[in-house]
């Protein structure tokens, strides 16, 4: 896939798709791209205020709850890796609070990757 699409291109049709599912009010912040242990990588932020719960079961997951996610997309030498870390709840009402660390700074060996 990596030698088909680059990982800008990618995130934007993964937003379309999360734009798609959200309910509400959507955003796609473009964070810009990077170099990642020598491999091409594009970041951006996606928010949806009203997005559906898709974790059956669990309790209070009758409503739509508020998301943010930070993904990152590398590419690879054939593949591309999309890293995605993300939070919901009430407490989206208030951006301030959050403290997200983005996944590329939790990932120690990028030479993995290939």
């Amino acid at each position: 896939m990596a030698g088909r699409i680059n990982p800008e291109a990618f995130l934007d049709g993964f937003a379309e798709q999360y734009r798609h599912t959200c309910e509400g009010e959507m955003q796609y912040q473009k964070l810009g791209e990077s170099e990642l242990g020598g491999k091409a990588s594009y970041s951006a932020m996606l928010t949806c205020d009203k997005m559906p719960q898709t974790h059956r079961g669990e309790p209070g997951t009758e409503q739509p709850m508020g998301e943010i996610g930070h993904y990152t997309v590398i590419a690879g030498e054939e593949d591309l890796f999309l890293l995605h870390q993300s939070a919901r709840g009430e407490a989206l009402l208030s951006l301030s609070s959050l403290n997200i660390v983005p996944p590329v700074e939790r990932i120690a060996d990028m030479t993995s990757l290939h």
